[in-house]
């Protein structure tokens, strides 16, 4: 039940936080104007995070790469915290640039599961929708019972 929560919560605050850095590298790329209400928002909520990345990587014509940086570095993040409130254990280092692909697979496919792809580090089937392979889930969890 706490495990439960606590995934609920880790997908609410990373999902949220993800899609505000992709607005931000979108903002940049159609060129909002800085002092637009929404664009000043997501700035005040991205900054503490996007201006340290910025000084390692600079800004292109069109892309705002240290956003898109700090995006990939939220799937990541959320990937982990997933797989520890899962399985209770720490990441085996081998598993680690599985962990990198998936954040790179979640971040472009969007936050949602339930498409082709379910991140979620405990369920990860490429293929089918989430929601076929979660009722799989059920079903023997009631078998098991």
């Amino acid at each position: 039940m706490l495990g439960e929560i606590l995934r609920f919560l880790i997908e609410i605050i990373f999902t949220l936080f993800g899609a505000i850095l992709l607005a931000r590298a979108w903002l940049f790329a159609v060129r909002l104007h800085p002092f637009n209400p929404i664009s000043q928002a997501i700035h005040q909520a991205t900054n503490w995070l996007v201006t340290p990345l910025r000084k390692l990587l600079p800004d292109a014509k069109s892309f705002d790469w240290a956003s898109l940086l700090a995006a990939a570095l939220t799937a990541v993040i959320y990937l982990l915290l997933m797989w520890i409130v899962s399985t209770a254990t720490m990441l085996p280092p081998g598993l680690f640039p599985a962990l990198l692909g998936a954040a790179l697979v979640r971040l472009p496919l969007g936050t949602e599961p339930g498409g082709v792809v379910d991140a979620d580090p405990g369920h990860l089937v490429l293929g089918q929708p989430a929601s076929h392979h979660h009722a799989r889930l059920a079903d023997a969890d009631r078998t098991a019972a």
